[in-house]
C-alpha cells in the first residue's frame, strides 16, 4: 500500500467514525422554532403571541433537485419525513402543547411557510451564524426603497409584509436583534412587536436644525404612509422591547402614533402587564402622538412599567411627543428634545405638548428641553410637561421656553381639576423655566435651586410649597443692564422682577429666599424672606452628632442681621398672630426694642407664672452719662439708693429707680 493509499484509507475510516458518533451531521442542518402570529389588538384583552398552524417547508435555494427532510430525533438509518422540491413542499407537525417544531436537512437555505387565519407568513432560514440572534430585515425581503434617489417618495414601495415576517421570526426565536440598514422602509399597516426584541438602525439623527418631518440621508427610517393607525404596537404580556438609532416618521398626524402600547385590566389573577422598554437615539416625527402608552378600559390600572427614553427627539407631533394614559410606573426620560408645533389659526389653533402624564408614578425627567418655534403668539408651543395625577414626578436639569406653559399639574385635558393627594410630590431641581407653571389640586411642590422668571409659579389652594434656593430672576445677558436687571429673553424683552415670587393661594410651608439685589432706585429686586409654615422644633443637644461640638457659649438659636445704617429700625424678629404682631428691633442706641401692632387698648407685655428681674446698677452708674441710661421711662434697680425719694440718693439698701420727664431719677 502506497503512502497516498494509506492516507485515503485513514480519511474514509475517520469519516465513518464521525458519522457514527454524530449522526446529526449526516442530515446536515437543524431548523427549529414556533409557528406563531403577533397580534396586539387596539382594544387589548389578549397576549400578543399565539400559536399558528403546522408549517410547510419549501425549497428556496441550494442544490438542484429534491432534498430530504428528517425528524430532529432521527437515527442515521431512519427514513426521511418526506422530500421537497421546487414544485412541492412538505408540511410537518408541531407539538400541540408547546407549539415547537423541528426538522433537519442537508440543505443550507430553506423557506418556512404557514398561515394563521388569513395571514400568510414566510421565513428564510440560513444555516450559518446569521441564526445566532442578529437578523437583517432585508433577508426577509425588505428593500428600504421608500424614497427615490432624487429625494421624492416612492409610493409603490411597501415593506410591511417583509418587516412583519421578520418580527414574527424573531418572536418565534424568543428574541433577538432585527437590523434595519440605511434606507426608508415604507409601511401602511401596524407592526406588532414580540418580546425581547431589539430594533436597531444605523442612525436616528435629525436633519440640520431641529424641525424635522423629512427623511435624512444616512438614517434608518421607518415611514408610516397611512392615517388612523400606529406604526408599531406593543400589546399585553410583551416584555423587553428596545428601539435604537431609528427615525420613525409619519406622512400625516391624523390619529397616528409612532409606538403605541395598549393594556387592559383582566382581573386580579391575570397578570398581563408589560415591562422593560428602551428607546435610545430615536426620533419621533410628525405623528399625532410619538409615544402613546394607554389603557383601553376604564380601570386604567398598572399596564406598562419600566420605560427608559434616552437621547430621543420628538418633533412636530400634533398632540404630544409622549402620552401616558394609564397607571404606569418607573419612567426615566433623559437628554431628550421636544419641539412643540402649532397647527391651525384662531379658534382652531392646536399647540402641541411635550409630555402628557395622566396617571403614573415614579417618573423622572432630566437634562431635557422643550420649546416652540419662537416667542410670537403663532410660534409658541403648548405645555412642556402636563401632569394630572402622578405619584412622584421629578424634573432635574431641564428647561423650556417659547411655550404657553412650562408645567401644568392637576388639571386634565378637559380643564377639570383633580383634587389630588398629598402623598404625591412634584419636585423641580436645578431647572430654568420662564413660562407659567400652573399647579392645581393637592400636591407637595418641592422646588430646589431653580431659576424662574418673575411671577412664573401659580399655586392653587391645595398646593404646599417647599422652596430652597429658588430665584425669580433670570440673568441671561453677560453684561449687566440696569434697564433689565433680570436679563432679556431672546426677543430682547426684559424678564420681570422677582418681587412677587410664588403666586396664588397655595401654602408656603418652607421657603429660603435669595438676598436682595439692588442697582438703581426704582429697580430694586426685593429679597424673598425665608418662611416656615407649621410647627418648628429646634433641638440644642447636638452631642449625638458631634460630641466635640458642644459649647456653653454657642447659642442654640441665633437670629442676626447686618448692621445696615439705612435701615436702623428693621425688625430682627416678628412674633404674634396675624394681623397683630410684636417686632423685636435693635434701635439707634443699640437697645433691644419691643413694639406691637395692636391698637388701643394696648395689652402690653405679661410674664406669667415666673418672676421678672431687671438689671442692677449703683447710684454712681445711673447718674453717669457714660452708661446712656438717661432716657425718660428708663427703669432700673439701684442697689445702694434710698427708697421713697423724689430725687434718688445713695446710701440706702436699694430701690427701683425711674428716669422721669424732668430729667431726674425718682426712687420708689
Amino acid at each position: 500500500m502506497t503512502y497516498h493509499q494509506l492516507l485515503r484509507s485513514l480519511y474514509f475510516t475517520f469519516t465513518l467514525y464521525i458519522v457514527f458518533l454524530f449522526p446529526s451531521l449526516a442530515f446536515g442542518n437543524t431548523f427549529d422554532g414556533k409557528s406563531i402570529e403577533l397580534l396586539a389588538p387596539e382594544n387589548g384583552g389578549r397576549c400578543v403571541a399565539a400559536f399558528g398552524g403546522d408549517p410547510t417547508i419549501t425549497r428556496l435555494s441550494g442544490t438542484s433537485g429534491s432534498i430530504n427532510v428528517y425528524a430532529c430525533n432521527a437515527a442515521p438509518n431512519d427514513p426521511p419525513l418526506g422530500t421537497i422540491s421546487s414544485s412541492q413542499g412538505l408540511t410537518i407537525a408541531r407539538d400541540l402543547n408547546t407549539g415547537y417544531w423541528c426538522f433537519k436537512t442537508s440543505d443550507t437555505k430553506v423557506n418556512v411557510e404557514y398561515t394563521v387565519g388569513s395571514t400568510k407568513y414566510n421565513w428564510t432560514w440560513i444555516a450559518n451564524t446569521e441564526n445566532s440572534g442578529f437578523y437583517n430585515v432585508r433577508d426577509f425581503g425588505a428593500l428600504g426603497n421608500g424614497y427615490n434617489a432624487d429625494g421624492t417618495e416612492n409610493t409603490a414601495a411597501n415593506d410591511t409584509h417583509a418587516i412583519r415576517n421578520a418580527l414574527v421570526y424573531v418572536g418565534a426565536k424568543l428574541g433577538g436583534t432585527l437590523y434595519f440598514p440605511e434606507g426608508v422602509y415604507r409601511v401602511d399597516s401596524t407592526l406588532d412587536l414580540p418580546s425581547n426584541i431589539v430594533l436597531k438602525g444605523t442612525s436616528g439623527k435629525a436633519p440640520q436644525g431641529y424641525f424635522t418631518g423629512s427623511v435624512n440621508r444616512g438614517n434608518s427610517t421607518v415611514l408610516l404612509a397611512r392615517d388612523n393607525r400606529s406604526l408599531f404596537r406593543i400589546g399585553q404580556c410583551v416584555n423587553g422591547v428596545k428601539f435604537e438609532n431609528l427615525q420613525l416618521l409619519a406622512q400625516t398626524y391624523e390619529n397616528t402614533n409612532g409606538v403605541e402600547a395598549v393594556g387592559k385590566y383582566n382581573g386580579p389573577d391575570i397578570y398581563t402587564s408589560s415591562l422593560r422598554f428602551d428607546f435610545r437615539n430615536v426620533s419621533f416625527e410628525s405623528f399625532e402622538r410619538g409615544l402613546y402608552f394607554h389603557a383601553v378600559d376604564n380601570e386604567k390600572l398598572w399596564q406598562i412599567d419600566f420605560v427608559n427614553i434616552d437621547h430621543c427627539l420628538f418633533s412636530g407631533n400634533r398632540t404630544a411627543g409622549i402620552v401616558i394614559d394609564s397607571f404606569n410606573s418607573d419612567w426615566k426620560i433623559s437628554s431628550s428634545f421636544f419641539q412643540m408645533p402649532v397647527y391651525g389659526t384662531g379658534s382652531n389653533t392646536i399647540r402641541g405638548d411635550g409630555i402628557i402624564i395622566d396617571r403614573a408614578t415614579a417618573v423622572q425627567i432630566s437634562n431635557s428641553f422643550g420649546g416652540g418655534y419662537n416667542y410670537t403668539e403663532s410660534g409658541r408651543g403648548g405645555t412642556f410637561i402636563k401632569a394630572l395625577y402622578v405619584g412622584g414626578l421629578t424634573v432635574i436639569n431641564s428647561s423650556a421656553e417659547r411655550l404657553s406653559e412650562s408645567i401644568s399639574y392637576g388639571k386634565d385635558r378637559n380643564s377639570q381639576i383633580i383634587w389630588g393627594s398629598y402623598s404625591n410630590t412634584l419636585a423641580l431641581i436645578n431647572n430654568g423655566f420662564s413660562d407659567p407653571i400652573n399647579l392645581f389640586g393637592r400636591v407637595n411642590f418641592v422646588s430646589t435651586g431653580n431659576s424662574y422668571a418673575g411671577k412664573t409659579v401659580n399655586a392653587g389652594a391645595g398646593v404646599r410649597i417647599f422652596s430652597t434656593g429658588d430665584r425669580f430672576c433670570m440673568d441671561l445677558n453677560a453684561n449687566y443692564d440696569p434697564s433689565a436687571p433680570c436679563g432679556r429673553d431672546s426677543m430682547g424683552n426684559p424678564f420681570p422682577l422677582n418681587e412677587a415670587g410664588f403666586q396664588g393661594p397655595g401654602t408656603i410651608v418652607f421657603h429660603s429666599g435669595q438676598p436682595s439685589e439692588k442697582n438703581t432706585t426704582g429697580q430694586e429686586i426685593a429679597a424673598i424672606p425665608a418662611r416656615i409654615k407649621g410647627d418648628l422644633e429646634i433641638k440644642g443637644n447636638d452631642r449625638e452628632e458631634d460630641p466635640n461640638a458642644v459649647s456653653n457659649s454657642r447659642p442654640i438659636l441665633s437670629v442676626t442681621v447686618d448692621n445696615d445704617a439705612t435701615l436702623p429700625l428693621k425688625p430682627i424678629m416678628r412674633l404674634g398672630h396675624n394681623p397683630f404682631v410684636y417686632d423685636v428691633v435693635r434701635d439707634e442706641r443699640g437697645w433691644l426694642k419691643f413694639s406691637g401692632t395692636q391698637g388701643q387698648p394696648f395689652r402690653g407685655y405679661f410674664f406669667a407664672s415666673a418672676p421678672f428681674q431687671i438689671a442692677s446698677f449703683t447710684w454712681s452708674q445711673i447718674s453717669s452719662s457714660d452708661f446712656g441710661l438717661s432716657q425718660p421711662g428708663t427703669l432700673v434697680y439701684c442697689s445702694d439708693c434710698q427708697p421713697n425719694n423724689t430725687s434718688c440718693q445713695s446710701g440706702g439698701n436699694g430701690a427701683l429707680a425711674v428716669f422721669n420727664s424732668s430729667s431726674q431719677w425718682t426712687c420708689k
